[in-house]
C-alpha cells in the first residue's frame, strides 16, 4: 500500500482484530461442542493457529500425502512438516 494514509491502516487494524475475535469465538465454539458432547471434531482447516490451539491431535497432508500425525507441538515441529508448510529446515 504505498500510498495508504492512517484511514486505511486504522480499517485494516479493525479488520484484524474482527478476525482474531471470531478464530476465539470459533475456538471456543468447537472446543465447548467437544466437550459438552464427548465427541470428536474432524477439522480440515488452513488457519494453523486455529489448528493447533484447538487439537490434541493433529495430521498433516502435503498434496494428499500424510505427512506427520501426532500432537500439536510435535507436528509443527517436524522437519518434513516446516518444508512442506514454510519450504525451509528447522534449526
Amino acid at each position: 500500500m504505498p500510498d495508504a494514509t492512517p484511514s486505511d491502516v486504522d480499517k485494516l487494524v479493525t479488520e484484524l482484530e474482527q478476525a482474531e475475535a471470531y478464530e476465539q469465538r470459533l475456538r471456543q465454539l468447537i472446543v465447548d461442542v467437544r466437550d459438552r458432547f464427548h465427541v470428536t471434531v474432524l477439522l480440515v482447516e488452513h488457519h494453523l493457529n486455529l489448528v493447533m490451539r484447538v487439537s490434541d491431535q493433529v495430521v498433516a497432508m502435503n498434496f494428499g500425502r500424510k505427512i506427520a500425525d501426532g500432537p500439536p507441538a510435535q507436528v509443527q515441529a517436524d522437519p518434513e512438516v516446516v518444508r512442506a508448510y514454510l519450504g525451509t529446515e528447522t534449526a
